[in-house]
């Protein structure tokens, strides 16, 4: 029904609310699946921190760059193979952050 974006070992099911890495369920807390579901809504774009930020937080939190670096933090760790290397979350210096491109659906 297009709510599921894969990228790369992982699946977002943006309908059920539901993260998986190889196949394998991985618990988000609501705020880090609304940055993933915003991410996944815009693979391949960048995100202001800004955009970011408003979205997931409301338009008080919209220059709280470090809880935004938290959530980030917390997203790589839970889905990134390397953490310290990131292929799925890529930070844009200076303006966001960018989710690698979603695999087309075949």
């Amino acid at each position: 029904d297009g709510s599921i974006v894969r990228i790369g070992d992982v699946d977002i099911d943006i309908a059920r609310h539901v993260v998986r890495k190889s196949g394998v369920p991985i618990h988000l807390t609501p705020s880090e699946f609304d940055l993933l579901r915003e991410f996944a809504l815009h693979s391949g774009a960048v995100l202001t921190h800004r955009q970011l930020l408003e979205r997931v937080r409301g338009a008080a939190a919209a220059e709280n760059s470090q809880q935004l670096r938290v959530f980030i933090g917390h997203l790589r760790r839970k889905l990134e193979d390397d953490p310290a290397r990131p292929n799925l979350i890529e930070t844009v210096p200076g303006i966001g952050y960018r989710l690698k491109s979603a695999e087309p659906e075949l």
